[in-house]
């Protein structure tokens, strides 16, 4: 149980603390640059989580990567459905993260 649910939201929330501040140095250093960097960071981690979603579900039964071929659309939706409800978790902390950036702003101040 707790390898199924604890240990992926776990990596999720070290990448939601990771990702912004790797990307921050190629963003313009203003609120936007900040606006930018937490879309991209977060629809980053949100497909990282729809893929463990589909790798998850397939390891339990592999009819699973079949209704993919069948129903792509619907498939694609509820994976994402799913990595929108893993940020409840992990969307907070890249969120706090992204608030702190302005602090290594070189250029400019807030």
């Amino acid at each position: 149980m707790i390898t199924g649910v604890a240990f992926p939201l776990i990596g999720f929330s070290v990448l939601a603390l990771v990702l912004p501040r790797l990307l921050g140095p190629v963003m313009p250093e203003t609120p936007w640059g900040l606006v930018a960097n937490g879309v991209i960071v977060y629809a980053a981690i949100l497909a990282v989580a729809a893929l463990y979603f589909f790798w998850s579900y397939t390891q339990q039964d592999t009819r699973v990567a079949d209704l993919l071929g069948l129903e792509p659309a619907q498939s694609v939706v509820h994976f994402l459905r799913l990595g929108v409800m893993s940020s409840v978790v992990w969307a907070p902390i890249m969120v706090l993260r992204i608030a702190g950036l302005h602090r290594h702003w070189k250029e400019n101040s807030w």
